[in-house]
């Protein structure tokens, strides 16, 4: 019910949004065998939570809004977009829960900080994906720069450091994310302690 998020003020309600936009970015991005309804299920869900995560930020007593924006959790959050096929994992995830354990801070803005990282990282084996994103929910090109664009409109530009997480417990999180995730192991490329500690520090 729709309604009762009306009451929910605007730090949460954006920090809730940009986790369905990465409960959908992140299996339509690592997908191995992406397939047509699947990729066409996503990228309308993505372009609800694009479109009106904006408008409620601007008028949280927007109703159609948060209407859109409770059908696009709805399904975010549910084995629905894994109909007609596809795959993927939710990698980024993997390596949010490591943060937001070692500190006490919204799981929406662990995400939303490491975000660019990991989608820069992503890219070389997944340009096309990139590509068809920017293209399908943005209508421009270049991707990972329109959801950086997008993070920024909406306030949710982050930095781990600004969340108070310390440089020097980046290893300590990257081990923990190996040992916690272990579906980090179907990212299109190795997401090892090393190459999670560069995310971390490229999103610090």
């Amino acid at each position: 019910d729709p309604e009762l998020t009306l009451t929910l003020p605007l730090k949460p309600t954006l920090q809730g949004g940009v986790d369905i936009f990465c409960h959908l970015l992140e299996p339509y991005i690592t997908a191995e065998n992406p397939a047509p309804l699947t990729d066409g299920i996503i990228e309308t869900a993505l372009r609800l939570v694009a479109t009106f995560l904006p408008r409620v930020s601007a008028d949280l007593s927007d109703i159609e809004s948060r209407t859109q924006l409770s059908w696009a959790s709805t399904i975010a959050c549910s084995d629905f977009i894994s109909l007609g096929g596809g795959d993927g994992a939710l990698t980024l995830h993997g390596i949010e829960h490591a943060v937001s354990g070692f500190y006490d801070i919204a799981h929406g803005d662990g995400l939303a900080a490491l975000l660019p990282a990991w989608m820069e990282y992503t890219c070389p084996v997944r340009r096309h994906r990139f590509a068809r994103l920017g293209e399908n929910v943005f209508g421009q090109t270049g991707g990972i720069g329109a959801v950086i664009q997008w993070l920024g409109d909406i306030g949710m530009g982050l930095k781990l450091r600004e969340l108070g997480i310390e440089d020097s417990r980046i290893q300590s999180m990257a081990e923990c994310a190996v040992k916690t995730a272990p579906w980090l192991n179907k990212h299109p490329l190795p997401l090892d302690c090393g190459t999670i500690a560069a995310i971390y520090r490229q999103s610090w």
